[in-house]
């Protein structure tokens, strides 16, 4: 699929996502919390539409490649999640974010019927993240700051 049209679907599958309603605990387009609203979220799909682009280009680069590391996940993740806080200063988007990237990548390997093959090679993509892509994604989720994570003793999401 062609990079722009993969970025394009992505921003509206965020945008849709928070759009649902009703979405009993969560923010939609009738319920704001006190630190986020509808229109923060609408914004961080937008946002993204940048990173999911290039990821479907990097995708696009190496489709005929055995080895998908230098798609680089973790970075794509880690620059949508940067451009997200130039923008909103909250986590709206950081699990979609996660979701969204590896299939985007995905996607720009594919032709636009291939579902199975989506399936395949998003799978293919994830057995291929390198340690840079845990680092990033941590520094990732340090960033978006996510709630609900609760504290570990050992390996905590938000140690250094």
């Amino acid at each position: 699929m062609k990079p722009s049209l993969v970025a394009k679907i992505a921003q509206m599958a965020a945008a849709l996502e928070v759009s649902g309603y009703p979405k009993p605990g969560n923010v939609h387009r009738t319920q704001n919390f006190h630190d986020m609203s509808f229109e923060d979220f609408i914004i961080s799909a937008i946002v993204i539409g940048d990173t999911m682009h290039e990821a479907a280009r990097r995708g696009a680069r190496l489709k005929d490649e055995l080895d998908f590391s230098p798609i680089k996940i973790g970075n794509l993740i880690l620059n949508a999640i940067k451009e997200t806080r130039q923008w909103v200063s909250t986590n709206t988007n950081l699990g979609i974010v996660m979701l969204l990237t590896p299939l985007a990548s995905a996607a720009g390997m594919i032709t636009e019927k291939d579902l199975q093959g989506l399936r395949e090679t998003v799978n293919r993509i994830m057995l291929q993240t390198t340690p840079q892509d845990a680092v990033d994604l941590y520094e990732a989720i340090s960033i978006a700051q996510p709630g609900g994570m609760g504290k570990q003793d050992q390996f905590d999401v938000n140690d250094e």
